[in-house]
């Protein structure tokens, strides 16, 4: 498993870049929505999970075990697993 948090905002993320990061990785992507309780523009988080929904379908399709997951509100959240930030400038991302 994998904790992903994002500099800016995750409902910027788009379905293609979390299959990328998804092929990268090995077990759940956990992505660190925590933030978005507290936002302004906290109406987007539907959006992460319709951005989710969809990952999940595809990795389903093609037999991938790998699933994406929100942090908030899971009662079991992993409790030692590395964390990645990530930043999406102009299509681009990088991992620190």
């Amino acid at each position: 498993s994998t904790v992903v948090e994002h500099k800016h905002c995750l409902a910027s993320l788009t379905v293609d870049r979390l299959l990328v990061l998804c092929d990268t990785m090995t077990g759940t992507l956990w992505l660190d929505d925590t933030p978005c309780a507290g936002c302004a523009i906290g109406a987007t988080h539907e959006q992460l999970h319709r951005t989710v929904l969809a990952a999940n379908t595809l990795l389903g399709a093609a037999g991938r075990a790998n699933n994406v997951q929100l942090l908030a509100g899971h009662s079991e959240p992993p409790p030692e697993a590395p964390r990645l930030i990530c930043n999406w400038i102009l299509g681009v991302y990088s991992i620190s």
